[in-house]
C-alpha cells in the first residue's frame, strides 16, 4: 500500500512540476505590465514571458517585453508569447511569428509592433504600411534602437 501511494505521489508531483506548456490568459483591464506597471488593456499588443521554472510574466507592449528582458539577462526564459494582431487575444510563440513594425500601429508603450501567425496576413498589413516584416532575432535592435525611450518618457509624464 506504501509503495502504491508513493508511486501515485511521485506522479502526481511529476505533472505538477511540469507546468502549462502554453501561454497563461491575461486578465485585459486588470493585469498590471511587469515592467511599466500599467494595466494591460489592448489585446492586439499585449506579450508574455515564461521562465524555465514557469514563473508568468505579462506584459502591454512588446516594447515592455523586450526592455525587461534586457535587463533581466539573468532570467531563464523558456518562451515568449505575443499577441496575434489579426485573431483578438490569441497569443502565439513569438518566435514562429511574422511581426510588422509601423508607426501607424500607436501601441501602448510605442514599440509599435504587430504580430502575426500567418506570413501571408503579415505581408499584406506590411505592404499596406509601406514597410518589410522584421524576424524575431532582428527585433531587439530594431525595437530598442527606434522606439527604446517612449518607457522613459512615459513614466517622467
Amino acid at each position: 500500500m506504501k509503495n502504491t501511494i508513493s508511486i501515485l505521489l511521485t506522479v502526481v508531483l511529476f505533472f505538477i512540476s511540469c507546468g502549462n506548456e502554453g501561454p497563461e490568459p491575461i486578465n485585459y483591464n486588470r493585469d498590471a505590465c511587469e515592467f511599466c506597471k500599467m494595466t494591460i488593456s489592448e489585446s492586439r499588443f499585449a506579450a508574455q514571458l515564461i521562465t524555465v521554472k514557469g514563473r508568468v510574466y505579462k506584459f502591454d507592449d512588446l516594447q515592455c517585453l523586450l526592455q525587461y528582458d534586457q535587463t533581466n539577462k539573468e532570467v531563464p526564459v523558456k518562451n515568449y508569447y505575443i499577441a496575434n494582431f489579426s485573431a483578438n487575444k490569441a497569443l502565439i510563440d513569438a518566435k514562429s511569428a511574422y511581426f510588422v513594425k509601423s508607426e501607424t500601429l500607436r501601441s501602448p508603450m510605442g514599440g509599435n509592433v504587430a504580430a502575426f501567425a500567418e506570413q501571408k496576413t503579415a505581408a499584406a498589413y506590411a505592404s499596406k504600411n509601406q514597410t518589410d516584416i522584421v524576424e524575431w532575432k532582428d527585433l531587439n535592435n530594431t525595437v530598442q534602437t527606434e522606439g527604446g525611450n517612449k518607457h522613459d518618457e512615459m513614466q517622467h509624464h
